[in-house]
């Protein structure tokens, strides 16, 4: 930016991220303007969702590399499984990110159904949230993955293009009727309505 580039940013404690997937090259050029700028620390990632209350894993100095989002915050238990199972996966291996501690939501307001799909008792004796979000640990015990990611990967192995935009939910109709989207990826909680859609 125009703005910093003479800046030093040595006064920032923090700059953190999260939300999304934050692209390796992005991550790169930041953490590079930062050091360029006298700032203490990279950029720092976590990975959280509403249903465990928030953040659920963060980065520290000794576990922020890029593409990771960190290591669980002090409570939360992560298992990386095998897709529809209790199975945990070993290092580097691709699963779904299962969730166990004190954040963790109760269940869904009136929808038992739903809850029972995603808060599963395992054979270790606790409640597990499955959050459908793919990701791995690697050697160092850090996390990486996004549900973004498996979009990713489906438009690699058909050859699609990937853009990433956000629509009003409320004219998805009209977009994809007019063509101007081709495809809504997009996490989808059954609760009744989707009865009205036609697929």
């Amino acid at each position: 930016s125009e703005m910093l580039k003479d800046k030093d940013l040595s006064f920032i404690k923090v700059l953190i991220s999260g939300g999304d997937k934050l692209a390796e090259k992005t991550e790169k050029e930041i953490n590079e303007f930062l050091i360029k700028h006298n700032a203490p620390n990279k950029v720092y990632k976590g990975y959280g969702l509403t249903e465990g209350l928030a953040a659920i894993t963060f980065s520290t100095d000794n576990a922020n590399d890029l593409s990771t989002i960190g290591i669980p915050l002090p409570g939360n238990n992560i298992k990386i499984v095998k897709p529809g199972t209790s199975e945990e996966l070993g290092y580097n291996q691709e699963g779904e990110i299962c969730i166990s501690g004190p954040t963790i939501m109760r269940g869904y307001r009136d929808n038992s159904m739903e809850t029972k799909k995603v808060l599963r008792l395992h054979e270790d004796g606790k409640i597990w949230l499955h959050t459908d979000d793919l990701g791995y640990m690697d050697e160092n015990g850090e996390y990486t993955g996004f549900d973004l990611e498996l979009a990713e990967e489906v438009c690699k192995i058909n050859g699609w293009e990937l853009v990433k935009q956000p629509i009003a939910w409320d004219n998805k109709d009209n977009e994809l009727n007019s063509g101007s989207i081709d495809c809504i990826w997009n996490g989808f909680t059954i609760n009744g309505r989707e009865d009205e859609y036609e697929w």
